[in-house]
C-alpha cells in the first residue's frame, strides 16, 4: 500500500471530525473539548510532557531529545515550576510567578542565564522537598504560616525525607525554609514559557517538563492541568534509585490508567550506561513481568540521556580531530550532574 502524504491524512482526519461533530451537535454535546482538539491537530500542536522525580534525569534527556542545552543540569533541588519549550525565531522566555504576573525576557544568553538563577534552588534546602512546600502549603495558602501549620504539613512531608538526614535537621531545614519564603510567595516561578530555535523534527512540539512533587507520584495542580492535554507522557525513571522511582511510577499509573489505555504513556528508564548488558536484561525482564497488564511491553524503554549528549556533540564537531579536542579539554572534569 503506498504511503499518503501527511498533508493528505491530516485533511481526512479533520474531514472525519467534521462529520461526527455534526452528530455530536445533533446530540446537544460540549463541544468546548472536542473543538480543541480538532484546532490542536490544524496547528499541528503536539504536546509531549515529560515527568520523573528529582534527580531523575528530566532535563539532561530534554537536551538530548532537542539535541540543544537549553535547561540546566546541575545538582541542585528543582523548584515545582512547570517549564514548556517550543519552537521560536529567537529566544524568549515568559516567567509566570505565583501571583500571575509575568515577565518576560529576550536574547540567548539571558533566557539561559535566569533559568539558570531561578529554576534551581539553594544547595542548603536541595534535601527537603521544596516542590512540594511551594505548591501544596506556601502558594495555596499565601505564605499564611498559622493556615501553614495547621494544614497537615508535617503528615505530608515527614515520608519525604528521601536522604535519610537526622529528624530534627530535617524538620528544621523545612522551618528555615519555610519562613525564608513565606513573604516572598508572591515571587515563586511557577511556569517557565520558552520560545527558541528548533530543529525542523521538532517544530509544532511543545515539550513541557512536570515535576513530581512527593516519593509518592503526587502532582500539583498545573502539573495535572499540563497532562490532562497531553499528546504523549514520558515517565523519566532513574535506574540509579529503582524502589523510590517504581513506587512513583506505579502511583502515577493507578491514577491516570485512561492514559496507559490510550498508549500515550512511555516508561523511560535513564541511565543505563550504569549498567552491563546481563544486568539490564534482567530488570527488563522483571520489569515486563510486574508491569505488562498495565502498560504495554513496546512502552517501556531504557536510554541513558547523558550518552546521547556526548553524541549530539560529537556529531555536531564532526571530524576525529575535533573530537579528540573535545575529549581532552574534559580529562579530570565532572561532566554533567542530572537533575
Amino acid at each position: 500500500m503506498i504511503l499518503k502524504k501527511y498533508e493528505n491524512v491530516k485533511k481526512e482526519v479533520l474531514d472525519k471530525y467534521s462529520e461526527l461533530k455534526k452528530i455530536l451537535k445533533d446530540e446537544e454535546n460540549d463541544l468546548a473539548d472536542f473543538d480543541k482538539i480538532a484546532e490542536n491537530i490544524k496547528a499541528e500542536v503536539f504536546n509531549l510532557v515529560v515527568l520523573g522525580k528529582h534527580n531523575s534525569g528530566k532535563s539532561t534527556f530534554i537536551n538530548a531529545y532537542l539535541n540543544s542545552e537549553i535547561l540546566p543540569m546541575d545538582n541542585t533541588s528543582c523548584i515545582s515550576a512547570i517549564i514548556k519549550i517550543k519552537n521560536g525565531e529567537e529566544f524568549k522566555l515568559g516567567v509566570k510567578k505565583a501571583n500571575d504576573d509575568w515577565e518576560y525576557i529576550m536574547g540567548e544568553s539571558n533566557v539561559k542565564q535566569y533559568i539558570k538563577d531561578y529554576a534551581v534552588r539553594n544547595n542548603r534546602f536541595e534535601k527537603i522537598p521544596t516542590a512540594l512546600i511551594d505548591s501544596e502549603f506556601l502558594i495555596k495558602y499565601e505564605g499564611d504560616l498559622n493556615r501553614i501549620k495547621v494544614s497537615g504539613l508535617n503528615e505530608a512531608i515527614s515520608s519525604e525525607n528521601n536522604y535519610d538526614i537526622d529528624c530534627k535537621e530535617y524538620f528544621y531545614l523545612i522551618e528555615q525554609y519555610i519562613e525564608e519564603m513565606r513573604l516572598k510567595w508572591k515571587d515563586i516561578v511557577v511556569e517557565f514559557d520558552i520560545e527558541c530555535p528548533l530543529p525542523d523534527e521538532h517544530k509544532g512540539k511543545t515539550i513541557v517538563e512536570v515535576p513530581i512533587l512527593s516519593s509518592s507520584g503526587k502532582l500539583g495542580r498545573l502539573a495535572e492541568k499540563n497532562i490532562s492535554v497531553a499528546n504523549a507522557i514520558i515517565f523519566l525513571e532513574s535506574l540509579d534509585d529503582q524502589s523510590q522511582e517504581f513506587n512513583a511510577f506505579q502511583n502515577f499509573l493507578r491514577n491516570n490508567t485512561d492514559k496507559n489505555k490510550e498508549g500515550i504513556l512511555f516508561w523511560v528508564r535513564n541511565k543505563i550506561a550504569n549498567f552491563d548488558d546481563e544486568k539490564l536484561h534482567d530488570l527488563n525482564s522483571r520489569v515486563i513481568k510486574d508491569c505488562k497488564n498495565n502498560i504495554q511491553e513496546g512502552n517501556i524503554l531504557f536510554i541513558d540521556s547523558k550518552m546521547q549528549l556526548f553524541i549530539n556533540k560529537c556529531k555536531k564537531l564532526n571530524t576525529i580531530e575535533k573530537i579528540d579536542e573535545y575529549f581532552r579539554s574534559l580529562e579530570g572534569q565532572t561532566l554533567i550532574i542530572e537533575v
